[in-house]
């Protein structure tokens, strides 16, 4: 009996492992690890998700191994008896510097991915400097419980004017584009999500952050609120749709012509 359990502790580490590689190398466990990409900055982020498991899973199974180990040869049939380690600096050190060690690493490792990300564009706002240095947004994003508010700059290419597009829960985008979104809250904390372009931003009362990304495909793409936002935030969810550059301005005129702007 005492052997099963050894066994068994030991196969939980290896098909633990075996599952994430095939995840990662998408090995008989299609799209089982990470949607498809639809953006030409997806491939940081999904390296760094990549590189975080695999160090969690290697970790995982060394001590799945051991545990395996120590149950089989110190089982009670067997009459080894273990020894047993106290205050050992040595130690203490080991334990403590090895994990101090990699989360220093991967915090350090993971700064050009950060900045590529997050701040270098027109549209961030550097320490002192001004409204006028950033860039228009292409749309802003107001979320509000439980739902999402989209508008859009009309003909004089400026917000809070007379024709103002508004989009309720239906994003549309022009592909191909680099685009410039500034995100408001009417209410509580919310957060934007596009999971096939490993977007997520929350978005805090008060605050007017604005994200940049691109999208190199034309479909319909579904947006999330990852925040927990009150009763209904299971059902604040969006379309996000992807046209060609021409379809989309042909899109906005419509909607300016038909209010008579």
């Amino acid at each position: 009996m005492d052997r099963f359990w050894s066994l068994l502790f030991l196969a939980v580490p290896v098909l633990g492992l075996l599952i994430v590689l095939g995840a990662v190398f998408n090995v008989g466990l299609h799209d089982a690890w990470l949607p498809e990409s639809i953006g030409p900055r997806t491939k940081g982020i999904d390296y760094l998700f990549n590189l975080f498991h695999i160090i969690v899973a290697v970790v995982f199974v060394g001590t799945g191994l051991l545990l395996a180990f120590s149950l089989f040869r110190f089982r009670a049939t067997n009459r080894k008896v273990a020894s047993y380690v106290h205050k050992s600096i040595w130690l203490e050190l080991l334990w403590t510097i090895i994990p101090a060690g990699t989360l220093v690493f991967l915090a350090m490792h993971q700064l050009p991915y950060w900045q590529a990300n997050k701040e270098d564009h027109r549209a961030f706002e550097p320490a002192g400097a001004g409204s006028s240095d950033l860039e228009t947004p292409t749309v802003r994003v107001v979320a509000y419980q439980f739902g999402w508010r989209f508008i859009y700059p009309g003909l004089d290419g400026t917000f809070d004017t007379r024709d103002d597009v508004i989009s309720e829960n239906l994003l549309v985008l022009p592909s191909h584009q680099e685009i410039v979104a500034e995100l408001r809250s009417m209410d509580v904390i919310h957060s934007f999500a596009i999971n096939k372009l490993r977007l997520k931003q929350d978005i805090v009362p008060g605050l007017s952050p604005r994200i940049w990304f691109m999208i190199t495909q034309n479909g319909d793409w579904e947006i999330n609120c990852m925040e927990l936002c009150g009763w209904g935030h299971f059902r604040m969810s969006a379309r996000l749709r992807t046209v060609s550059p021409n379809d989309f301005e042909d899109w906005l005129m419509d909607i300016v012509q038909k209010r008579g702007y």
